[in-house]
């Protein structure tokens, strides 16, 4: 007898396709899938050999389609059956074929279904539902499997890092309108690895903010990209104090319209004429870029941009013009000891981290469009000479002991802004003061009842000044330019005035002074520019005529010059 033979057939696995015998004989096959094969409990149950069912049992199998004739294929390989026992047994397995016959390996040859190539494992059981033969073993089909899940993960790992760099390139075109509290890194994705180190080497020394870099089109982004990527001068092995002077620099050029310059900007080939200075970020080095001086360490003392608003260019320097705004960063120039930047059109206000420059001796940032307060932290620049502030828009004075630190301060400049209310006496009194010029202005006190000594140009001509002139005027033996005209002072002119013998310059019109001039203003010898209100009353001294004056005016009705440089009241230079 045949052992019962059940067929298992694995989830997804579909039923074989008809085939045929090697003897000719008609196959039976299922209609299809909903087709359900036999599930008589005793079928198959015993060993190889036992319990068989005869033939007539057969007969009674659920009804199949009627029977084809198909041609026979050999198969390549023939089906091992046998049951869990002849399987646990090493010896050689038992064959039927389909009469039970015992038959040799190499003569049986039996109908099977053979899958398609890429059908997967083919699996035999017996009754028993041991497999017996397999195509593929399981642990093959668990590597296949394993680097197929592999590949997908890392699929899907390559998606989302895409993603994410999208996200992030489109929440950095926002962050400049962004409300958000700052983060503690940058919210870029530098484009090297030079680029991150020089970041981190200018945020790490305080020069700049994280926050700053986030404007990708904003000069410190800029500055650390050029050097990073374009710069010619290789500074890779430059010390970090001159590498971050050299981005300071750079930061200048571009927070000052470097790319818009008339002159001596990347773009242009030559600089001067004299060829002793070279555009800025050029290949050298920026200790010999325009206006640019450094000392024997290399480290930049002076940035001067001085030109003549007429007359064309100063010292052979051409005049690029300079726009936009002042970059904090010059604050950290350690060993500046001179910044002149004049007749441009940089505009808002001076960086208190100007306060920094502890070594600055000159500050000059005249004829621009600056606004706002002058910075407190000056009072921090005790090597301060020369202060220069004129033709500007400051309308914030500062309180008293702004000048208290400025020990050594000898010129301050201020005229032709829109500071208001009173001249900062403490300025006036300064112990080491020789010049101030606080003209055309908005101050509207008196002068101050006590100054200095030392000074020897006073200009306060142009503003609302009231009352009458003090008695510490007549003091200032060393004064050489006395300039009081345009404001609203009252009162007589003192015969004190002719001790003021240092006199070049002495403007007195426009004001509401009485009483008689005095005759001592002839012992100003060295007069040249001399302008008298018209409430003055007597004569001007003939020796006057004799001093070769350059500036001779008087108000009407004035007093009476009857000397041969002058004739009636009102005469003009």
């Amino acid at each position: 007898a045949v052992p019962a033979v059940k067929e298992h057939r694995s989830k997804g696995v579909p039923k074989p396709t008809p085939t045929t015998s090697t003897v000719g004989e008609k196959v039976a096959v299922y209609e299809d899938e909903d087709d359900v094969e036999p599930e008589d409990e005793e079928i198959g149950r015993g060993s190889v050999g036992v319990d068989a069912k005869p033939m007539e049992y057969y007969d009674q199998l659920p009804p199949m389609i009627p029977e084809k004739e198909v041609e026979s294929t050999p198969l390549t390989q023939p089906i091992i059956i046998a049951s869990a026992a002849a399987m646990a047994s090493p010896s050689e397995p038992v064959i039927y074929n389909e009469y039970g016959e015992v038959v040799k390996p190499h003569e049986y040859v039996q109908d099977v279904y053979k899958p398609p190539d890429d059908m997967g494992v083919q699996v035999i059981v017996d009754a028993e539902d041991v497999i017996v033969d397999e195509y593929e073993s399981e642990e093959v089909v668990k590597k296949r499997f394993t680097k197929k899940a592999i590949a997908i993960g890392l699929g899907v790992v390559v998606i989302a890092a895409i993603i994410s760099v999208v996200v992030a390139l489109l929440l950095l075109d926002n962050s400049s309108s962004s409300s958000e509290a700052p983060s503690a890194a940058p919210s870029f994705a530098p484009t090297s690895n030079r680029l991150s180190v020089i970041i981190e080497k200018v945020t790490a020394a305080g020069v700049s903010s994280i926050e700053s870099f986030d404007d990708r089109n904003g000069p410190q982004f800029l500055a650390a990209e050029f050097i990073a990527d374009v710069d010619k001068l290789d500074t890779s092995d430059t010390a970090d104090e001159l590498l971050i002077q050299r981005y300071i620099m750079t930061t200048f050029y571009y927070s000052t319209g470097g790319e818009s310059w008339l002159t001596c900007g990347q773009t242009h080939a030559s600089c001067t004429t004299d060829g002793d200075a070279y555009s800025y970020l050029s290949e050298n080095s920026e200790c010999d870029w325009l206006g640019s001086s450094c000392d024997r360490d290399g480290y930049i003392t002076e940035v001067s941009f001085a030109y003549e608003i007429e007359g064309g260019t100063n010292d052979g320097l051409s005049e690029p013009l300079l726009e936009g705004s002042l970059p904090a960063e010059l604050g950290y120039l350690s060993r500046l000891k001179s910044l002149i930047i004049n007749n441009d059109n940089l505009e808002g206000t001076i960086p208190t981290e100007f306060g920094l420059l502890t070594s600055l001796e000159i500050l000059h940032l005249t004829n621009q469009r600056l606004n706002g307060r002058i910075p407190l932290e000056f009072s921090a620049l005790t090597e301060l000479r020369e202060l220069r502030l004129s033709n500007n828009f400051f309308d914030v004075f500062v309180n008293s002991n702004f000048w208290e630190g400025m020990t050594n301060l000898k010129r301050v400049y201020l005229n032709n802004n829109r500071i208001p209310r009173r001249l900062p006496n403490e300025l006036f009194n300064h112990p080491s003061i020789e010049e101030i010029s606080c003209s055309l202005n908005q101050f509207t006190n008196t002068l101050p009842e006590e100054m200095s000594t030392s000074l020897k140009y006073l200009n306060v001509g142009g503003n609302s000044l009231t009352g009458t002139l003090p008695s510490s005027i007549y003091n200032l033996t060393n004064i050489e330019f006395l300039r009081l005209d345009t404001n609203k002072l009252g009162g007589t002119l003192s015969s004190a005035i002719g001790s003021l013998t240092s006199l070049t310059g002495l403007y007195l019109r426009d004001n509401n002074f009485t009483g008689g001039f005095p005759e001592e203003i002839k012992n100003l010898v060295d007069l040249e520019r001399l302008t008298i209100d018209g409430g003055f009353t007597g004569n001007v001294p003939e020796e006057v005529c004799d001093f070769g004056l350059l500036t001779f005016t008087i108000d009407c009705p004035g007093p009476q010059c009857n000397g041969s440089c002058c004739g009636d009241c009102n005469i003009g230079e």
